[in-house]
């Protein structure tokens, strides 16, 4: 999975998905 690869499948996706990505992130990254 590439970085603009996941957002636009994010993008097709429903928006819990996106939402639960960006905290699935924010995890990542602390």
């Amino acid at each position: 999975m590439s970085g603009t690869g996941s957002l636009v499948s994010l993008s097709e996706m429903t928006p819990f998905t996106i939402i639960y990505s960006v905290i699935y992130t924010l995890l990542y990254i602390s």
